[in-house]
């Protein structure tokens, strides 16, 4: 909200601005989820004259790893029966998110190879254009799933050929570390701190290109092999957990308070 007002709700600005100063002015320490994260905060800082102290503490993810969670909350299991892969993503539907250029993408794809595409997240704002192509989606393979259960998209992450995650930015990336995870390939754009979440699992394109989106859709879609390559180096990943979170933001605050200690501050 503070570095792109423009995909904001005018009052949101208006709070986020407010808090992030007052804590400039009072000198606060800051944990960050990421490197990019930090660097825009230590930019934005500097410029106010207000430089800050900061450490990283990576997000994590824990749900949904165990054996029974490809089962429903009856205890009845998942099986996907669907024919037609569909392509999943995740996320509020709002500027930021990016759901233009997946939409785009798609389009440049459902034609040439069958394929659906699954959207998942409420309404937010600045985006009436996007709700209405969602809407009158579903008769071009396309679902909008304004509100599901933790289970229900479990089953979704784990079923999907795949899941999109278009954002132009992203302070780190929730949902690229919840699809490995779950051993689902990932195509993500370039965008903030999504690199940091991925890594080498990912395949990457630019936030702007939905021509670079549809290029890797079709790959995936026409070549049997390099998909289960992907899949294959996904297996191999080793997902950060919350208590991993934990820890490092417990070590993030204690370096933090012994570096204000020695400055003199509390």
């Amino acid at each position: 909200p503070i570095t792109h007002p423009q995909w904001f709700l005018p009052e949101l600005v208006d709070v986020w601005t407010a808090h992030l100063h007052a804590h400039l002015d009072s000198g606060s320490s800051f944990v960050c989820d990421s490197a990019h994260t930090e660097r825009t905060l230590q930019a934005y800082a500097n410029e106010r004259g207000t430089p800050v102290e900061s450490l990283v503490a990576p997000m994590g993810a824990s749900a949904g790893v165990s054996a029974a969670s490809d089962r429903d909350a009856s205890g009845t299991k998942h099986e996907s029966t669907d024919e037609v892969p569909f392509w999943l993503t995740v996320g509020t539907i709002e500027p930021r998110k990016n759901h233009e250029v997946i939409l785009d993408a798609f389009d440049l794809v459902r034609d040439e190879v069958p394929s659906r595409l699954v959207v998942v997240g409420r309404y937010g704002w600045h985006n009436d254009h996007i709700a209405e192509r969602l809407e009158a989606g579903g008769t071009h393979g396309i679902e909008w799933r304004p509100s599901v259960s933790d289970d229900e998209l479990d089953h979704l992450y784990r079923s999907s050929f795949g899941v999109i995650v278009a954002s132009i930015t992203e302070g780190f990336g929730l949902p690229v570390v919840e699809a490995l995870q779950r051993g689902t390939v990932v195509l993500s754009s370039t965008g903030g701190a999504l690199p940091e979440a991925g890594g080498r699992f990912v395949e990457y394109f630019e936030p702007s290109s939905p021509t670079e989106l549809a290029d890797l859709m079709r790959l995936h879609l026409t070549d049997p092999d390099h998909h289960r390559r992907q899949k294959e180096l996904v297996a191999s990943y080793s997902s950060p957990t919350w208590t991993d979170t934990a820890r490092a933001t417990g070590t993030a605050i204690r370096r933090l308070h012994a570096a204000s200690s020695q400055h003199g501050d509390c």
